[in-house]
């Protein structure tokens, strides 16, 4: 069933949103940077019904409101998925529109398949109306890295990685 999308914005400006809409095509919008769209699982879920792997079902990507209408999800993105040490990247929140947000971004870092806590970034913002929030990420040494954007109860909302690479790799 065809339904009207509104967004917010035409994403990270990679794939102008009038492009990636433009053919008579079925087309998903998911909340993440251009790469970062590959780590989502409505994007996973999408790809299997498209192979077959899952039934068709209808697919909502987006954010869910409960019967207040309030928000139920957020998302995290970051800017890269791999950086030199060193470099800067940047951690984006992106939420439903809300007056109050509490969280906190748990950094960890991959140890021969065990992950070990090397920062949290409380994140505790009130403002009239928010819906996204840019923090610049903190420096790391070479490494395999996870950002989960946990709330204050200890529910993850959502997961991305990142690899860190020495300036001569």
């Amino acid at each position: 069933m065809a339904v009207p999308v509104m967004v917010k914005s035409s994403g990270d400006g990679t794939v102008p949103i009038q492009s990636a809409s433009a053919l008579r095509v079925q087309t998903a919008y998911v909340e993440a940077n251009h790469v970062g769209v590959t780590q989502k699982s409505v994007t996973h879920k999408i790809v299997g019904m498209l192979l077959g792997a899952l039934p068709a079902e209808p697919v909502t990507a987006g954010f869910d409101a409960d019967l207040t209408g309030a928000s139920v999800s957020m998302n995290l993105s970051l800017s890269e998925r791999t950086i030199e040490d060193g470099k800067a990247y940047e951690i984006v929140v992106t939420t439903a529109p809300q007056d109050t947000l509490d969280a906190r971004v748990r950094v960890r870092m991959d140890r021969n398949g065990a992950l070990g806590l090397i920062n949290e970034i409380p994140i505790n913002v009130r403002t009239e109306c928010l819906e996204r929030i840019s923090i610049k990420g903190p420096s790391l040494k070479p490494g395999r890295y996870l950002f989960d954007l946990v709330a204050d109860d200890d529910r993850v909302f959502d997961s991305e990685e990142l690899l860190v690479t020495g300036r001569d790799d």
